[in-house]
Order: C-alpha cells, then structure tokens, then sequence
C-alpha cells in the first residue's frame, strides 16, 4: 500500500487510536506516546495487512498490543490516572432541567467515570470497548484473543464490580 493510503488512514483512525490508547494507559501524555508508536507501526505494517479481520480491529489490536507493551515497560500498571471520552448524549425528561439535577448528574458521571478507571484492565477494557466504543462481542474477542464468551463474562463481571463499587462509596 503507498504511503498516502497509510496517511488516509491514520487520518481517519486517529481519534480512535488515541482514544483506546487513553483507555489502556490512563494518561495524556503516555496515550500521545502510544498513539505515535501505533501510527508508525501502521505504517510499517500496512503492506502485511492480510484483511483477515476488519482494519479497524486490526488498528484496534495494535493500539491495545502497544498500550499493554508500554504499561509492561514503564511498570505503570497499577497507577490510576482518568480517562476522556465523549459522554453519551444524556435524555432528559423535561427540557430545561434544574441547575441542581445537572450538578448532580455531572457528578454522577463523574465518579462512574472514576470507578470504571479503577476496574481492572481485564473487565475495564472490553467494558468500555462495547459500552463507550460500541464494539460488537465478536470484534471485542477478535481485539483481545479471547473467547467471546469470556468476553460475555468479563463484561457481566466488570459491571457487576462496577455496581458494587458505586453502591459501597454511595455515601462518599
């Protein structure tokens, strides 16, 4: 593939690359990092590309791969930092809410936000793959190498974990 085929696709994929390599690595910087290394292993690998799996789950895999590889290296698995993505567009029932229930539900959405971070990355990661990024089951199994039903499980897992954490600090 030419070199202008890889820039329409780094293009065209950057956010994403960033976006699961923040979800991996929980820091800007070390997100920017990864998103480079990624851009530059989809350059180089873009003529190996067999077509086996779609290109955005194999982009996928090189973000996940190259934000797990920098965790190993920089001994960084255990730090907690935050993660940004788009919130999902909120239904309100009436259109204009009171200052009091947007205060309240940003800061709902904040500390879920906090808690799916301290998840970990076993449940948290195909969490927000099919939650935040919409991945179906099958392409989060392609992503990660797991069976889909131990994708099934780890979701169920990492919600019901995530239930349980919001419920125990209710009252923080």
């Amino acid at each position: 593939m030419t070199s202008d085929r890889a820039t329409e696709i780094i293009t065209e994929y950057l956010p994403l690359i960033y976006s699961v390599a923040l979800k991996v690595v929980r820091d800007r910087d070390r997100a920017e990092d990864v998103t480079q290394e990624v851009c530059i292993k989809i350059c180089s690998g873009l003529a190996r590309f067999k077509g086996e799996s779609s290109l955005k789950t194999w982009i996928y895999r090189i973000t996940v791969n190259a934000g797990l590889d920098f965790l190993r290296k920089t001994r960084a698995f255990r730090e907690a930092s935050f993660i940004s993505y788009e919130d999902k567009e909120i239904e309100w029932e009436d259109n204009s809410p009171s200052l009091y229930d947007i205060i309240d539900e940003e800061h709902l959405r904040q500390r879920v936000r906090e808690k799916v971070m301290e998840l970990p990355l076993d449940f948290r990661l195909p969490l927000l793959m099919r939650d935040v990024d919409g991945l179906s089951y099958e392409e989060i199994s392609e992503v990660l190498r797991v069976p889909v039903g131990t994708v099934k499980s780890r979701i169920h897992r990492g919600r019901n974990l995530l239930r349980n954490m919001l419920l125990t600090n209710l009252g923080t």
